[in-house]
């Protein structure tokens, strides 16, 4: 899911010229106005999306659009320029975010916080990323829960072989940005341009665009700016953009990924049944000078609860998680109202590092919904014309860090089929498709069934199989493998690779239970005959 940016401060704005007729020549791209059809096209297209390239430079002659400037599409931008392709432009709704110094960043306000686990670092690090983003983010080593009942806290460190890293989604975008811009000269950026449809023909790809224009953000109440209108606002009409290839990081309400489907791509959106719809509200936490910044803080009390990542300046990128129903939540107007919310439900933490003015901000913030489960497939492209990365193929939940990370992962996989086929985009998409489009499914299908509606069925299906798997591991770890929250963060496993793990261990643990109740059976009633 490309989620949406929250607490958007419009301090760049990238504002293309208004188009009166004229044609505006960029390297690899002709813009025309709407309606202008024309354009010099590479030789290397034949109908109906496959890319058959005679030789791997005039594949690379290409014009590529990439939809979507956020973290994924930023990385792919950098891992396509790597491999020689020159023509590459990136459109993005939203404006361009600060550099990564920015003392923006220090406002929790701006950007919700993330985690970069071991999948992320990887691609990270594959496409020469890591050390400008780990310049800007906090490391973790472990949890601070808090049990709401005057009791100190608890700390639970972890052994990970990657520890996390967190940053502001938005600064991870700036990083990348960033080294996009100075390693990768030619690339052409365009923010605050939304696609609003996508047509195909025998010569590529047309992409129909509108100019945004943001809105001043107030700073109370800055996560509703831009990032939640359903359509951008626009002070000039729509043009057209035509390209050989687009590809499609434009998040789970993808319109390319609609285009794809329209032109007869097998990229079907399948949406599970939220189980536990969940929403949330935004909570910047300042902590004591003395407080620990290597640890994500956390409680819960009920049906409502506070997960809370460090920033590298020091301060907790909180997110409050609730009921979309919960009255209390719903109903909460002023400070006074918040102050005594907190104060009764937590009064251990955070409620004593919350001043008045970060009560009214969060009483007045809007609250929202989490993305529900959905994957795409099983077609992850159409032909050589299109591809699709990051959220528009698979959107989870945020609970287990592996929307980002399963994103930056989709571009090294991509990278890897490019790779094998020599630059030739059409047989890398196929290929990328049928490698990844079982990924998406498993991932999304998998998360999924560790998101119960309930206590009883998270016993069942979720605590019960993690402590029966890590038991299993524990006394035979050559035969049974970890826990899937371990195999989740293991990047030498696609998430095709676990899912049949899992179910084989599932069918022998199944067989010694059963082994063993028949044992226990057999003796028993041979006991009882002796007896007899």
């Amino acid at each position: 899911m490309r989620p949406p940016r929250v607490g958007v401060v419009a301090a760049q704005v990238c504002i293309m010229a208004k188009f009166c007729g004229d044609v505006v020549t960029i390297p690899g791209l002709r813009v025309l106005p709407q309606g202008n059809m024309g354009l010099d096209r590479s030789p290397s297209l034949i109908s109906q999306g496959a890319i058959a390239a005679a030789d791997t430079n005039a594949t690379k002659d290409l014009s590529v659009a990439i939809v979507g400037a956020g973290p994924v599409g930023l990385l792919l931008a950098i891992a396509l320029f790597r491999r020689g392709f020159r023509k590459l432009r990136v459109f993005d709704r939203l404006p361009n975010p600060p550099s990564p110094d920015a003392t923006v960043w220090g406002n929790a306000e701006r950007s919700y916080n993330l985690g970069i686990g071991d999948r992320g670092q990887k691609s990270l690090k594959r496409f020469d990323v890591f050390k400008r983003v780990d310049r800007w983010s906090q490391t973790v080593f472990g949890r601070m829960g808090y049990s709401q009942d005057g009791k100190p806290p608890t700390t639970t460190l972890q052994k990970k072989r990657s520890p996390s890293r967190i940053i502001a989604r938005d600064r991870l975008s700036s990083c990348i940005h960033e080294e996009l811009r100075e390693s990768c000269p030619g690339v052409e950026m365009s923010f605050s341009m939304e696609c609003t449809n996508v047509t195909f023909d025998s010569q590529g790809a047309t992409l129909t665009m509108q100019q945004c224009v943001a809105p001043e953000a107030d700073v109370d109440t800055a996560i509703d700016s831009v990032s939640d209108a359903e359509e951008c606002q626009t002070d000039s009409g729509p043009f057209e953009v035509q390209v050989d290839v687009v590809i499609g990081a434009d998040g789970v309400n993808s319109r390319v990924r609609e285009a794809m489907q329209t032109a007869g791509a097998n990229t079907k959106k399948t949406i599970l049944q939220d189980r536990r719809p969940t929403a949330y509200k935004t909570l910047p936490i300042t902590m004591p000078q003395d407080a620990r910044v290597d640890l994500n803080y956390s409680t819960r009390k009920g049906s409502i609860g506070i997960e809370a990542l460090p920033n590298v300046e020091g301060t907790l990128g909180g997110v409050l998680l609730c009921q979309p129903h919960d009255k209390r939540i719903l109903e909460m107007e002023s400070a006074e109202d918040a102050r005594r919310f907190f104060d009764e439900v937590f009064p251990d933490w955070p409620s004593p590092q919350l001043s008045d003015a970060e009560l009214a901000a969060f009483a007045r913030r809007r609250i929202r919904n989490m993305p529900q489960f959905s994957y795409c497939g099983p077609s992850l492209n159409y032909g050589g014309k299109a591809v699709l990365l990051g959220d528009a193929i698979h959107s989870v939940k945020p609970y287990f860090g592996l929307g980002v990370n399963s994103g930056f992962e989709d571009v090294s996989v991509l990278d890897d089929c490019i790779q094998e086929a020599n630059g030739d985009l059409g047989v890398a998409f196929e290929a990328y498709s049928k490698r990844r489009a079982p990924d998406a499914r498993a991932l999304v299908e998998g998360q999924y069934q560790l998101d119960q509606p309930n206590t009883l069925r998270t016993l069942l299906f979720f605590v019960g199989p993690l402590l029966v798997d890590t038991l299993c591991h524990k006394l035979l770890p050559s035969v049974f493998s970890p826990s899937v929250l371990k195999l989740f963060g293991n990047s030498d496993f696609s998430f095709a690779q676990i899912r049949a793990k899992k179910r084989r261990d599932r069918v022998l643990q199944i067989l010694i239970f059963g082994v063993v109740i028949f044992c226990t059976f057999e003796v028993t009633r041979r006991m009882i005959r002796v007896a007899r």
